[in-house]
């Protein structure tokens, strides 16, 4: 079944809409769906997970732009002041942790900077040793219970790695070795969330150190590893 992209992007806010506080009942359920408790969607988390792998199979049947605009309307309606309010209060009267301000911002940031599409992109490097292209894409559905230690989910860090055109190795400032890059690499990929790996080379680097460092963060398991590019005038 083709889904017109305005009348889901329509659906979307008014699903959103009718979750806030204030604004009546919550969204109309499918008929086969059991009526949820309270101000839920769905009644219980494997019929959340279901109704998300259905619409995730779809939404890949949808353009890039399409699918901007969905996530653009997500961002739109949680980002509004009832909103953010109404979550963070309920984080705190559920979990019985942590303070209403702390969890309004931490929420507000979530709902600006968790990645839409803007991460599905194609990158590509080529030298004398081949050419190495990276396509990230939507692989499925993953539905977790978030700790009540921590209601709302933190924003992974950041971790700035660099290579010169002599092949050195720089975690953020500091010069290290491959093995001490590996232990690195292998510390890093316990953290929750994982973090994202910005590697920077000279345009002089020999091609072979770009790939030593892809492989050897990909073999610790980390899976965010991004290679960043700097404009001409901003490199000199």
């Amino acid at each position: 079944m083709k889904i017109d992209p305005a009348q889901l992007e329509a659906t979307i806010r008014e699903v959103l809409a009718a979750m806030l506080p204030g604004n009546g009942n919550q969204a109309e359920a499918p008929a086969t769906q059991q009526e949820a408790p309270g101000d839920g969607v769905f009644a219980d988390m494997d019929s959340a997970v279901e109704a998300a792998h259905v619409a995730q199979r779809e939404s890949l049947t949808h353009s890039m732009a399409d699918r901007r605009r969905y996530v653009a309307a997500i961002r739109e309606a949680m980002l509004a002041p009832e909103a953010l309010d109404y979550m963070s209060e309920q984080a705190v009267a559920q979990s019985g942790m942590g303070d209403v301000g702390h969890k309004y911002l931490k929420n507000k940031v979530a709902a600006a900077e968790t990645p839409g599409v803007e991460d599905l992109v194609t990158e590509a490097w080529s030298g004398d040793d081949g050419l190495t292209t990276i396509e990230y894409s939507p692989y499925g559905v993953i539905g977790a219970i978030t700790p009540t230690t921590n209601p709302t989910e933190n924003k992974p860090t950041t971790i700035e790695f660099s290579i010169d055109a002599d092949g050195n190795l720089y975690w953020g400032h500091d010069q290290i070795s491959r093995e001490e890059a590996a232990e690195r690499f292998k510390k890093a990929s316990t953290e929750e969330p994982q973090p994202n790996v910005h590697l920077r080379a000279d345009e002089n680097t020999p091609y072979r150190y770009v790939a030593q460092t892809i492989v050897d963060a990909s073999k610790a398991g980390l899976s965010k590893v991004g290679f960043i590019t700097q404009p001409e005038d901003e490199a000199k």
